[in-house]
C-alpha cells in the first residue's frame, strides 16, 4: 500500500539546505549550487590526478624538468588530491542520501550534529565524514560547507602556481572541464579552465572529455 500511494502522490524535491550556526547566522546552499559544487570537485580532482600521473610517467622516462623539484610537487599533488577526493565523497554521498529522502517523501527537519569539529579540507580523517553505508539519520550539515568551499575554489580558479608552471613546462594535456547543461560551475572562454598561461594549450594538443552526472 505504501508504494501504491507514492505512485499517485506529488513528487518531492528538496531545493535548499541550511546550517544554523552558533552565532545565529545561517549557511545556505541551493540544490543547483550543490550539484555545481559536485562538478567543481570532479574537475579539481581530474586536473590534479591527471597532472600527477603525467609527471610520474615523465619522471620514469628521465624527463628534464628544468630545475623543478618534481618529487616535492608530486607529493604535494597527493595531499591536494586527498583533500578533494574526500570532499567529493562528502558531496556525492550527501546528494545520494537527499535523493533517498525524496524517494521516501521524507523531509529532514534537523541534521545530525557531529560531536567533533570539522575542517572541509580535512575530511579524509574526519570520523563523521559520510560513508557509503551512512543512513539518512546520520546526514550531517558538513556537506553544505564542503559545497561552499568547492564553489569558492571553482570561481576563484585556485590552482597552485607551481602546479600550473610545471604543467605548462612539461606539456601536460589540456583537460576540458566536466560540463552538465545548466550546471557548469564556472563560465569559461574557449574549451577549458585556463591553467597553462594566457594563451591556453596549443590547438593541436588533444583534449579529454567525460560525461559527469551528479545525483540530481
Amino acid at each position: 500500500m505504501y508504494n501504491l500511494l507514492h505512485l499517485f502522490s506529488s513528487p518531492l524535491m528538496l531545493l535548499e539546505f541550511r546550517d544554523h550556526m552558533d552565532d545565529g547566522t545561517d549557511v545556505v546552499i541551493t540544490r543547483t549550487d550543490l550539484a555545481k559544487a559536485w562538478l567543481a570537485a570532479v574537475d579539481y580532482i581530474r586536473f590534479h590526478a591527471g597532472l600527477q600521473n603525467w609527471l610520474v610517467k615523465r619522471k620514469k622516462l628521465d624527463y628534464d624538468f628544468q630545475g623543478e623539484d618534481v618529487e616535492s610537487i608530486i607529493d604535494d599533488l597527493s595531499m591536494v588530491l586527498d583533500v578533494f577526493r574526500y570532499l567529493f565523497f562528502e558531496l556525492d554521498r550527501a546528494l545520494a542520501l537527499l535523493r533517498q529522502c525524496e524517494a521516501k517523501h521524507y523531509v529532514p527537519l534537523a541534521w545530525y550534529k557531529p560531536s567533533v569539529a570539522y575542517d572541509v579540507r580535512g575530511l579524509y580523517d574526519y570520523p563523521f565524514a559520510l560513508k557509503p553505508d551512512t543512513p539518512i539519520s546520520r546526514l550531517t550539515p558538513v556537506f553544505i560547507h564542503a559545497a561552499k568551499y568547492a564553489l569558492m575554489i571553482a570561481y576563484d580558479r585556485m590552482y597552485r602556481e607551481d602546479f600550473e608552471t610545471i604543467a605548462y613546462k612539461t606539456g601536460f594535456t589540456w583537460i576540458n572541464p566536466c560540463k552538465v547543461h545548466g550546471l557548469t560551475p564556472v563560465k569559461t572562454e574557449g574549451d577549458g579552465i585556463r591553467a597553462y598561461g594566457q594563451d591556453g594549450p596549443p590547438a593541436d594538443r588533444p583534449v579529454f572529455s567525460r560525461q559527469c552526472q551528479p545525483h540530481l
